[in-house]
């Protein structure tokens, strides 16, 4: 999925799961990428224009993490797991 965001401002990403009843509520989260495409077109106010470089932000949590947190007030812990699951029809 692709997400286009205004360069307005800061951006917070949040990737939330929601914890099912049964194994079955399992999720995954892979390949995430954040790219700045486009050169910004604001021009700051009495300021001389910076040219904004193209900037590629990926990560295939193949190793750690990649500086991603996870909130630990919630009500599970992330795992990192290679592989299919333990259950039949509930992962990779």
């Amino acid at each position: 999925a692709f997400a286009p965001i205004q360069p307005n401002g800061r951006y917070q990403i949040i990737i939330e799961g929601v914890r099912g009843k049964s194994f079955e509520g399992d999720i995954a989260v892979d390949d995430i990428g954040v790219l700045q495409t486009d050169s910004c077109q604001l021009q700051p106010f009495e300021a001389d224009p910076v040219e904004i470089s193209q900037t590629l932000v990926t990560c295939r949590f193949e190793d750690d993490f990649c500086q991603w947190k996870f909130d630990p007030t919630g009500q599970f812990n992330w795992t990192r797991h290679t592989g299919s699951t333990d259950s039949s029809g509930t992962g990779p």
